[in-house]
């Protein structure tokens, strides 16, 4: 469970390092992009579906993290 916490924990980091929020105060500097190098990957399981040693798809947990931080930062 660990692993899995850090990997998400450490993809959602490195969008928030290149997709840096408007509202936070004091964002540092964002970057061109970011390479993740973690364990589990999630490249076996579905946006839905675990298949193999993975439970979560990093891939799919970043994009919704993205997704999530423009639509905090969008001006009501």
């Amino acid at each position: 469970m660990n692993a899995i916490q850090g990997a998400v924990g450490t993809v959602c980091e490195a969008v928030d390092r290149v997709m840096p929020s408007t509202k936070t105060p004091g964002s540092s500097d964002p970057l061109q992009r970011a390479f993740v190098a973690i364990r589990p990957p999630g490249h076996h399981c579905g946006e839905d579906t675990p298949s193999g040693f993975c439970f979560l798809n990093n891939v799919a947990i970043g994009a919704a993290h993205g997704i999530f931080l423009i639509v905090l930062d969008y001006p009501p």
